[in-house]
């Protein structure tokens, strides 16, 4: 199950919480009981590859040898 991150609107304290992706929005605070909003966070897939930037060709095999954000060839 995802871990996702939390902060309360009554109390501002933040906390994660290991929940069922049918679950996520169902969660309130553990310490006031008031609602919260769920963050935006970054996550890692363990063992896999590291993302390319780019997501494609680099500017270079685009271009024929020639990248005009890099000044030439």
């Amino acid at each position: 199950m995802p871990t996702y991150v939390y902060k309360c609107n009554e109390c501002g304290r933040e906390f994660e919480k290991v929940t069922s992706m049918a679950d996520k929005d169902k969660v309130d605070c553990e310490r006031c009981g008031g609602a919260v909003a769920r963050m935006l966070t970054s996550f890692n897939f363990l063992g896999g590859k590291k993302p390319s930037l780019g997501g494609g060709p680099s500017c270079m095999e685009r271009n024929s040898g020639s990248c005009p954000q890099t000044g030439g060839g």
